[in-house]
C-alpha cells in the first residue's frame, strides 16, 4: 500500500513539473520595451535638470549665509581693532573715501583668511540681466572693481568697492562688498552666485535695492530678498 501511495505522489509531482514546463509565460515585446525606455528617458530629461537647479540653488543659499556671516565677523574684528567704521585707516590712509578701494582691500586682507588675490583665468561676471561686471561697475551709485578679488580660503571671491567719505549719504554707506560665493565656478551671475553687501557704520547688511523682481533687473538687491525668503528668486530658475 505504501508503495502505491509513493508511486501516486511521484506521479503527481511529475505532472506538476510538466505543467510548469509547458506553461507559456507572456513576455514584453521589443516594441513595448523600447516604448518603456523612451518614457523613462523623457521623464529623466525633464526632472534631472530641475533637480540639479534646485540643488545648485540650495547650495548657493547656504554659501550666501556663510558669506553673510564671514562679512559680519570681519566687520566686528576690524571695529574691535580700529574703532568705528567711518574712522578706519590703513597705512595712514582713510579707508572709506572715493577712490580708496585698494586701501579697503588691504585692510580687509588683515582680517579675512586669504588664499590669493589674482583673478582666475577666464573669469567673467555679469549682473542678473546679463550685462558684464567689469573694472568700474556702478552698483547703486558706488563703483566696484570686479577684476581685483580677495580670494578666501573657502574659495569665495570678494570685491570691495570704493568708499564714501565718513560713511556719508542717506543710507550711511561706507562702501560695498560684493562676493562670488562659489568662486570661479559658473554661472558667476548676480542673484545666483554673486551677491552684494552694504558696509554701514553699524555693520554689514545685504544691499537693499529693489532691482531683483524679474530677469530685467540688475539683481544687486537679490541677497536681501534671498536671506529673507529662500524661494524669492525662483523666477531665475523657471
Amino acid at each position: 500500500m505504501q508503495t502505491v501511495t509513493h508511486i501516486i505522489k511521484v506521479n503527481d509531482e511529475i505532472k506538476i513539473k510538466d505543467r510548469i514546463m509547458n506553461k507559456k509565460f507572456k513576455a514584453f515585446t521589443l516594441a513595448e520595451t523600447l516604448v518603456t525606455l523612451m518614457i523613462i528617458g523623457v521623464i529623466a530629461a525633464i526632472t534631472i535638470p530641475t533637480l540639479k537647479e534646485n540643488s545648485d540653488k540650495d547650495a548657493n543659499i547656504a554659501l550666501l549665509k556663510k558669506a553673510n556671516s564671514t562679512a559680519g565677523n570681519m566687520f566686528a574684528d576690524l571695529r574691535a581693532k580700529y574703532g568705528p567704521a567711518p574712522y578706519w585707516t590703513y597705512n595712514n590712509q582713510r579707508v572709506f573715501q572715493t577712490g580708496q578701494d585698494a586701501t579697503a582691500r588691504a585692510l580687509y586682507s588683515t582680517s579675512l583668511s586669504l588664499a590669493g588675490n589674482s583673478l582666475p583665468a577666464g573669469y567673467s561676471a555679469m549682473n542678473l540681466k546679463g550685462e558684464a561686471l567689469g573694472q568700474s561697475t556702478e552698483i547703486n551709485g558706488t563703483k566696484t572693481d570686479f577684476t581685483k578679488p580677495l580670494i578666501t580660503a573657502d574659495g569665495m571671491m570678494w570685491f570691495p568697492s570704493q568708499g564714501h567719505a565718513n560713511c556719508s549719504g542717506t543710507n550711511k554707506r561706507c562702501g560695498l562688498l560684493a562676493v562670488d560665493v562659489n568662486g570661479a565656478k559658473k554661472p558667476n551671475r548676480m542673484g545666483v552666485d554673486i551677491f552684494v553687501f552694504n558696509i554701514t557704520p553699524d555693520g554689514v547688511v545685504a544691499l537693499d535695492v529693489d532691482d531683483c523682481n524679474n530677469l530685467s533687473g540688475a539683481g544687486y538687491g537679490c541677497a536681501k530678498k534671498l536671506l529673507v525668503d529662500p524661494d524669492a528668486l525662483n523666477f531665475i530658475y523657471e
